[in-house]
Formats: C-alpha cells, sequence, structure tokens
C-alpha cells in the first residue's frame, strides 16, 4: 500500500505538516469497512438491546459522513492547489509576455525617434537650402531687371 505524500502528487511547494498524507483508495475502503457495522439482522430482544445498534448504526452513519466529507474537503483543497498554481502560472505567462512586448515597443521608440531626428535634420537642412536658393533667385531677379 503506497502513501502518497502531498507535495509528490501535485508538486505543492507551501509549508505541509510533515505528518500530513493523502489517503489511498485501498486504505479509504479500509477504513470505511471499519465504521460500518455488519453484525447481521436486528435481535428481536428488549427495547435496550435493539437501541444499542441503532446508536451504533448512526454514529457509524455520522463516522462515514464525516470521513467522506474530510475525503471531499481534501481533494477539494487538492483542486483549488492546482487551480492557484495554474492561474499563478498564467500570471507569469502574461508577465513575461508583457515584458517582452514593452521591450519591443521601446525598441520601436528608440528607431522612431532616431528616424525623426533624422528627419528633422534633412528639415533644417533643406530649410536652410531654401533660403540660400530664394535669395540667389532674388538676385538673379534683380539682375535680369537692371538688364532690361
Amino acid at each position: 500500500m503506497a502513501i502518497l505524500n502531498m507535495e509528490e502528487e501535485v508538486g505543492f511547494q507551501g509549508e505541509v505538516p510533515e505528518n500530513h498524507q493523502e489517503f489511498t483508495a485501498t486504505e479509504i475502503q479500509e477504513l470505511l469497512s471499519l465504521f460500518l457495522v455488519n453484525d447481521g439482522p436486528p435481535s428481536s430482544g428488549s427495547d435496550s438491546q435493539g437501541s444499542i445498534p441503532t446508536s451504533a448504526a448512526c454514529s457509524t452513519n455520522d463516522d462515514e459522513r464525516k470521513l467522506r466529507r474530510m475525503i471531499s474537503n481534501r481533494e477539494s483543497a487538492r483542486r483549488s492547489r492546482c487551480r492557484k498554481k495554474r492561474h499563478l502560472e498564467d500570471l507569469t505567462n502574461e508577465v513575461n509576455r508583457l515584458m517582452i512586448q514593452n521591450r519591443e515597443l521601446k525598441d520601436q521608440l528608440g528607431r522612431i525617434l532616431s528616424r525623426r531626428h533624422m528627419v528633422l535634420r534633412e528639415n533644417d537642412w533643406l530649410w536652410m537650402e531654401s533660403v540660400g536658393l530664394r535669395a540667389r533667385l532674388s538676385d538673379l531677379c534683380r539682375i535680369f531687371a537692371v538688364m532690361q
């Protein structure tokens, strides 16, 4: 009979008490069989004898319900841990994706700013050239006017 440790089963890496163990299916069946009273049909004796098996049966039913509830709670807690782990992995993946996207956007912004700077310099150069060409044209127009 192998006893499963919660850390090994789901890779849980939190604080778990040293003596905390999961039940195997076989162990659960053994525990349930301990709680079940199977003394055969109730005897037709006095009321006091008839009430003992009924009380034991109620106690057995309560114990069985408690055991099932405990097992259900453990399984629910395991599923909850799995969901939390999956959610954390999803968030970590999203953080990584957003960091990559942020880096790409910063690189793209750097290229755009560099191109803008280059265009502004070219624009300044063209403006200065146009000022020079206008002055030259103005001079040529005056010369042409004088020649006529």
